[in-house]
């Protein structure tokens, strides 16, 4: 398995692409969204902190397919 390619590393904020192509990106430790490798955005439809809503906007998620967190885990492993 190969080290996946971090995109973003700040202190609250990572984005990674993993080999498949898939972009995961985290406020926290929380995925809170995802680019497929086709480049369908989806984000959590859970609401965390004003601070997470702010970061799915910086990634450029604000608009993203709403889906459960249990989906949003399901396409990162």
């Amino acid at each position: 398995m190969s080290t996946p390619t971090i995109i973003i590393n700040e202190s609250n904020r990572v984005a990674v692409r993993l080999q498949s192509g898939v972009e995961a990106y985290y406020s926290y430790k929380t995925l809170v969204g995802v680019v497929a490798a086709d480049g369908t955005r989806y984000q959590t439809e859970v609401k965390y902190s004003r601070t997470t809503s702010k970061h799915l906007g910086q990634y450029g998620l604000g608009g993203a397919e709403k889906v459960s967190q249990s989906v949003l885990e399901g396409m990162v492993k």
